[in-house]
């Protein structure tokens, strides 16, 4: 998942095993092969898309930063209410309602 401006902004699905990393310095160093399964839709932001509800979780971090679920205090909170499933199942629940919302915005 990537995170912009306080929202989930895409969902992707990473293709390339190990991260490369280039030569210059700062947040954005590390590039990674994806695919992007999911981008929000700009135009209609719901609230649910913002990244503390969707995760559940206080998000902490600023910035352009990679952040990871292995982050001590997420795995940690998330352990507590069922999982990495759990988890899961929070981000696809929110994505068919927001899909199932859209479809019958335009009917």
């Amino acid at each position: 998942m990537l995170r912009q401006h306080g929202y989930v902004t895409h969902l992707v699905e990473i293709l390339d095993h190990k991260p490369e990393r280039e030569k210059r310095q700062g947040d954005f160093n590390i590039y990674r092969i994806v695919e992007v399964c999911w981008v929000i839709d700009w135009s209609n932001l719901s609230d649910s898309m913002q990244a503390n509800e969707l995760f559940n979780y206080k998000l902490h971090l600023q910035g352009g930063d990679v952040m990871s679920l292995e982050m001590p205090s997420f795995k940690t909170h998330w352990q507590d209410h069922g999982g990495l499933t759990a988890f899961q199942h929070r981000v696809q629940t929110t994505l068919d309602r927001m899909n199932q919302s859209k479809i019958a915005a335009s009917n």
